[in-house]
């Protein structure tokens, strides 16, 4: 993770304006720590997560607004193709903090595929690198979707694009999540919020037992009237969170409210 240098290596020529730190769920307590000085001086935080209160060092916030999408765009789920899919970049060489172990045990003989650039090491379950549309495509036409997230996002833009389109979610827990090999103690954080967001067999389903997952895997693309009933009950709990409408509310009031 990187210090943001276009706030610490300009501070002084921007510090008489309203300045701004938007948080994209990649924070860190070293990143906090490199900061403090600009928020002591009146640097603005806007928070992305409520997770990241739980970051060491924490510097407070002025607002917590999410990232959004827009639900009149991502949306016609349909899971007509029985398979399981993921989108992560280049899991396998990412491998831990992208949790390609999981993600490979949890899909295992199931019909699916991995879309994201950097895949060509997953053999079949390459899905290669589709343009918007067809991605979007993608999260309509398939059964459902499993979520392992990414150290340290909260959430990622992946979860919100395929929550919002309808397509049920199967995520791994708050336990698999953490495990992440080659992180330092100080780094380590109760970061995780889908474990807040998922209510497990009602909009999507969670768990630490990846039998369990598998299992709900099954059931999904064994039942189709089960499949829709998760995919009406997410979409609405994904709409609610990540909004265009909400959101583009949310930042009109801390933009106002900087300039009064």
């Amino acid at each position: 993770m990187h210090i943001p240098e276009w706030i610490t290596e300009n501070w002084e020529k921007i510090k008489h304006k309203i300045v701004i730190w938007r948080t994209i769920g990649q924070s860190l307590p070293s990143i906090e720590n490199s900061i403090r000085k600009m928020r002591y001086e009146g640097m603005k935080i806007v928070r992305y997560s409520p997770m990241e209160e739980n970051i060491a060092g924490n510097l407070g916030s002025d607002a917590l607004i999410r990232f959004y999408k827009d639900e009149k765009e991502l949306t016609g789920w349909t899971g007509h193709e029985k398979r399981v899919i993921n989108i992560t970049q280049s899991l396998k060489s990412r491998r831990g903090p992208c949790h390609y172990d999981h993600i490979m045990q949890i899909m295992n003989g199931f019909p699916g595929l991995i879309y994201g650039s950097g895949n060509d090491d997953l053999g079949p379950y390459n899905g290669g690198q589709l343009p918007y549309d067809l991605l979007k495509g993608a999260l309509r036409d398939n059964r459902c979707f499993v979520y392992a997230g990414t150290w340290p996002a909260s959430y990622t833009l992946s979860f919100i694009e395929a929550m919002m389109t309808g397509i049920p979610m199967v995520c791994i827990g708050r336990k698999l999540a953490e495990q992440v090999e080659g992180i330092s103690q100080q780094d380590k954080w109760n970061f995780y919020e889908i474990e807040r967001i998922i209510q497990n067999g009602k909009n999507g389903f969670i768990s630490d037992d990846i039998q369990e997952l598998r299992d709900d895997i099954d059931k999904l693309l064994q039942d189709e009237e089960l499949a829709k009933r998760i995919s009406t009950e997410g979409r609405k709990t994904a709409i609610q969170l990540f909004g265009k409408e909400q959101i583009k509310e949310n930042w009109q009031r801390l933009l106002l409210n900087l300039v009064k």
